[in-house]
């Protein structure tokens, strides 16, 4: 069973009994959803080389309305960005109302991922659809798209989640910028999975994007990988962007994240942005609080817990009896949201807190029956 949260959301007792009862049914499930990653059917033109004049189609067929934030996804070869080539990308309702999203990014015979973010209320339960309009100049270039999905609320994460995504170090001594860029995932499910990291300047232009394929052997593995980029320090100021995407075998998005800093023309690298999922922005200014996304019982029988949105520190959370007893309580570091809580069975409220411990940022019961015998 999934329910979707909110701030300050305290779940009703009826829904937590509801869950208690479904729990003791069909075995250990979520209480909290992670979002939801819907694929394209493809249509006009799918997976094949195309030029100006036809158009790229694609369907989603999604079943539920997003909660904060939706990322379309494109994945696309050879886009000649820079040498010219435009290729404009377009987002339609279920009412036929389009939505021209701008131009995909990537780099000569190489297949990468472009991300545009959504307004949320475009996106209808129902056909909403893809349209890729190829070189649109006429410039005699092709364009090849073999995959697109409609990513909610930072994706499906059902096998594997980015915790965290950091740029470590970087050097501005020569006449190109270099720096490295760390990608740590934590691994639910044991399986093959692909890490795609791409530099993006504030034009837009893509300036590296590197790929890591690797097989897990174990469930709650934390699998990190650094990429190093350089790139020309005499680029135009402005904001760049380091996005990663986790994908699972079969492509399908599981998680994706970015960070910003500022680059300065002939300086080099200055401030650096905080790590976010994709949202309202491409320069992210915090708007929501930590928020616990994911809760369930694990095969140990604990309870199991993942957040977004941590702060630097002073991450807490606290759980208590149903007597107003503190039975529990952790400070997650940054970048490590995520615990288990091993508590003997019956009722909790759990309480989280940044600063403030007078007024929690999300309250809300949890609950395990015993186990069969």
């Amino acid at each position: 069973m999934r329910l979707t949260i909110s701030r300050k959301l305290k779940i009703s007792l009826i829904a937590i009994i509801i869950a208690f009862l479904l729990s003791m049914i069909i075995g250990p499930s979520p209480l909290f959803g992670v979002g939801a990653t819907y694929d394209a059917t493809g249509t006009a033109n799918w997976n094949t080389n195309v030029s100006y004049g036809s158009h790229i189609t694609g369907t989603f067929n999604v079943t539920a309305l997003p909660g904060s934030n939706v990322l379309l996804t494109v994945h696309a070869r050879d886009v000649d960005e820079e040498q010219g080539e435009l290729d404009g990308v377009y987002f339609i309702e279920t009412d036929s109302t389009e939505h021209f999203l701008g131009y995909l990014s990537g780099q000569d015979g190489v297949w990468t991922t472009t991300s545009f973010v959504l307004n949320k209320d475009w996106v209808k339960v129902g056909t909403n659809s893809l349209r890729v309009e190829p070189d649109v100049n006429d410039d005699g270039w092709v364009v090849q798209v073999d995959k697109a999905q409609i990513v909610v609320d930072g994706g499906a994460a059902s096998g594997a989640s980015i915790t965290n995504l950091a740029l470590d170090d970087y050097d501005n001594s020569g006449a190109n910028v270099s720096l490295n860029s760390t990608v740590d995932t934590l691994i639910n499910t044991i399986g093959t999975y692909k890490i795609e990291t791409n530099l993006i300047d504030s034009n837009t232009n893509n300036l590296g994007t590197t790929f890591y394929d690797f097989t897990t052997t174990g469930t709650d593995e934390v699998v990190s990988k650094t990429t190093n980029f350089t790139y020309d320090k005499s680029l135009p100021t402005g904001t760049f962007t380091i996005n990663a995407f986790l994908f699972v075998s079969d492509s399908t998005l599981q998680s994706a994240r970015s960070i910003t800093f500022e680059h300065v023309q002939d300086e080099g690298i200055g401030a650096i942005g905080e790590q976010f999922i994709p949202e309202l922005s491409s320069v992210w200014v915090r708007n929501r609080d930590m928020t616990c996304y994911h809760v369930w019982i694990n095969e140990d029988n604990n309870f199991e817990f993942e957040f977004w949105w941590e702060y630097k520190n002073n991450n807490w959370v606290k759980i208590y009896d149903m007597a107003g007893t503190e039975v529990f309580s952790i400070d997650m570091l940054y970048g490590h949201a995520n615990f288990q809580a091993e508590l003997p069975d019956g009722m909790y409220t759990v309480k989280t807190f940044h600063d403030d411990f007078e007024n929690p940022i999300q309250e809300f019961i949890i609950g395990k029956p015993a186990p069969e015998m």
